[in-house]
């Protein structure tokens, strides 16, 4: 039951009372849990204050959540606190200075774990905006990627097909067709990722890509956070679920054509998404194209957005090196189309010692033009 909302310029405090109330702003206190010693209204929902004895502890929260917003550190903190500790017994008259003395203490203990975690939680955090940054180029490929210079067609975005609910025939037609290519297949480690003012490697994660002659299997994990000591996700507090949240995986079919306007890199790749964990109804608004260019023995290649900018520079660039016994055989599988309730897409592939197996999701609503 929602019973206080108060709003500042730049912060929000709202008290819910359900056996427990939580500090909700937009300030380094947000996600305070303050236990439910409030849980005196029996459980029945109604707020504290509404009943006559505890008037006071409820008419605190409102006064002292209200002020503990305005606090500007951990030094009004310890002020305060040590003013209250010489409180006495325990009373109705002292209900008020008790609350106000759990509350603070409360955001005291948050913004201690606060600043001892961000060295790991908040790069990881921000882990999925770096990599779109990248991929953008400082996020200027919108900007780069159009006619004149780098015209497209919707029939290139990654997610087209699977808009129109018929990438099983699509793909099905391009491999009876023979649109196949092993230039780019095996399993492969991506060893760095550049673009715009920023990069990132394998030291801060983990990158694979399985690709057979049609159909392949993207992965990338994040590496600060180390999840094995859990068994599912069950175990996971608030901020694991959303860290473990932090990993890429899609999959479909590469469509490798020669371009003979490049002598460096003379084959371009676009990709055609089946499967992907970022489609949540709205497509990417530019083809996932790129021009390769493979070292001589094969084993190292670089992947070049297909976009340049002003000075001919790629807007991104990733450096692929192939897994040992990342060679063939090769297979690829798919499972058939959907035709009930709680059917859903699958991919498995496997590249000479290696494998990947991607499962969808329950399919949502279907994203409508780009």
């Amino acid at each position: 039951m929602r019973w206080m909302n108060s709003e500042d310029a730049d912060r929000s405090c709202e008290v819910q009372v359900l056996s427990k109330i939580r500090l909700s702003s937009t300030s380094d206190h947000s996600g305070i849990c303050l236990m439910s010693f409030l849980a005196s209204s029996g459980g029945r929902g109604r707020p504290p204050c509404s009943y006559g004895s505890h008037f006071f502890l409820g008419a605190s929260v409102v006064v002292y959540l209200n002020r503990a917003k305005r606090l500007s550190g951990k030094d009004s903190l310890d002020q305060r606190l040590a003013n209250l500790a010489c409180f006495g017994s325990i009373g109705e008259k002292n209900a008020a200075m008790l609350t106000e003395f759990f509350i603070l203490t409360t955001i005291k203990g948050r913004l201690l774990s606060t600043a001892r975690r961000s060295s790991t939680m908040n790069p990881t955090m921000n882990w999925s905006a770096l990599q779109g940054s990248i991929l953008t180029g400082g996020g200027r490929l919108e900007e780069l990627y159009r006619a004149p210079r780098f015209p497209w067609q919707p029939e290139e975005l990654p997610h087209h097909y699977k808009v129109k609910g018929n990438t099983w025939k699509q793909f099905e037609t391009w491999k009876s067709e023979g649109r196949c290519s092993d230039i780019v297949a095996g399993a492969w480690a991506r060893t760095i990722f550049v673009g715009g003012w920023n990069h990132t490697d394998f030291n801060t994660e983990r990158v694979f890509n399985l690709q057979t002659p049609s159909l392949f299997i993207d992965m990338r994990i994040p590496k600060a956070v180390d999840f094995s000591q859990h068994q599912s996700l069950e175990t996971m507090s608030n901020e694991e679920l959303r860290l473990f949240a932090r990993r890429h995986a899609f999959g479909g079919y590469s469509l490798v054509v020669p371009d003979a306007s490049s002598s460096n890199s003379p084959n371009v790749c676009t990709r055609h998404h089946a499967i992907d964990w970022n489609f949540v109804g709205k497509m990417r608004p530019r083809p996932n194209k790129w021009r390769i260019e493979m070292r001589a023995d094969g084993d190292v290649w670089k992947e070049y957005g297909f976009a340049k900018d002003e000075d001919g520079q790629h807007v991104y660039m990733e450096r692929w090196e192939r897994l040992p016994n990342g060679r063939g055989p090769y297979l690829a599988l798919r499972r058939e189309a959907p035709t009930g309730p709680g059917q859903v897409d699958g991919i498995l592939i496997v590249c000479g010692g290696h494998f990947a197996c991607l499962r969808d999701r329950p399919e949502g609503p279907r994203a409508v033009a780009p």
